[in-house]
């Protein structure tokens, strides 16, 4: 009935995000977030040209996001990650200072 179609839109919705997920941060492909053994260096986000790059920010640096960064969700996922980076590097990397 009703509440097995909700439930398969629901699913459809999350399989969706999921991959849009991937996508963004380069999992799908071994992209951005697999480089550097689990380790990405910052870009001030007007000079970024991808969101975790942004995200992680440079050094001290606060400015605006790059025009070639007009995706709702590049900058969303941006801002989220902006709060995990320290002294403009971002890891991935298990313990220990970085």
């Amino acid at each position: 009935g009703k509440k097995d179609g909700a439930l398969k839109d629901v699913q459809a919705a999350g399989g969706e995000a999921d991959a849009a997920a991937g996508k963004l941060f380069g999992t799908a492909r071994g992209g951005a977030a697999g480089e550097k053994g689990g380790e990405q260096d910052g870009k001030a986000p007007n000079a970024a040209k991808n969101p975790i790059a942004a995200a992680i920010g440079a050094a001290g640096g606060g400015a605006n996001f790059h025009n070639d960064m007009k995706k709702k969700d590049k900058v969303a996922a941006a801002l989220v990650l902006r709060g995990l980076a320290k002294n403009g590097k971002f890891s991935a990397a298990d313990g220990g200072d970085y």
